[in-house]
């Protein structure tokens, strides 16, 4: 990808919509990002609903000339195995557009939800001591490489002090200074999605760190 592509991203939550924009712009890209669009994906709806939650947004990207939009959908115990529902969702979007425009639109499907992407950066609890007392138990659930397959909201839930875990508040307060890189070491979806982006350290592969 060079500085001429652009990307538009369509998330399925108000956590992505509001934090998902602050770790952006660390990721090694030639590619332009713009500001995600936000579409109400029920992860467990048939593909057809899907198609018809996100078809604004991609219309909307697509009069913003992105070359490339990616759908950003939770995985959250489909029983459909990953990639077989994630090619599904492409195909049928490419044949709702199908004549009316000529897009490249891929899925990147978060294992198992965000919260999955929000711990997988364990130093980032260091730099939030005082509102998650992070422990070496809960680094071994995540590190190394076992993100995608921890229980992550259990994790957040028990790391949190003083209030309860807040899935938009705390996921901006994360994300504003997540490392991606060292988040991506312990999550391969979220190693995809950077592929898909662009970025430049996965650009030959996401299946290992």
């Amino acid at each position: 990808m060079d500085q001429s592509t652009r990307i538009g991203i369509v998330v399925d939550g108000i956590s992505e919509f509001r934090s998902l924009p602050f770790v952006l712009n660390r990721i090694d890209t030639n590619a332009v990002i713009l500001r995600p669009l936000r579409a109400d994906i029920q992860p467990h709806a048939n593909i057809s609903k899907i198609v018809k939650a996100v078809t604004p947004s991609v219309k909307i990207f697509v009069e913003k000339n992105c070359h490339r939009i990616i759908i950003c959908v939770d995985h959250e115990n489909q029983t459909e195995c990953i990639p077989r529902w994630r090619d599904d969702i492409e195909a049928a979007l490419i044949k709702r557009f199908n004549g009316e425009a000529t897009i490249d639109v891929k899925v990147a499907v978060k294992a198992e939800m965000y919260e999955n992407w929000l711990v997988a950066d364990t130093s980032v609890f260091e730099r939030h001591s005082a509102r998650f007392s992070f422990t070496n138990a809960h680094e071994r659930q995540v590190s190394p490489n076992k993100a995608d397959r921890t229980d992550a909201l259990k994790i957040l839930k028990s790391a949190a002090n003083n209030s309860s875990y807040h899935k938009v508040d705390d996921a901006v307060l994360l994300m504003k200074s997540l490392d991606p890189y060292r988040a991506a070491a312990n999550s391969r979806s979220l190693r995809r999605f950077l592929r898909l982006v662009g970025c430049n350290t996965y650009s030959l592969q996401s299946k290992s760190p």
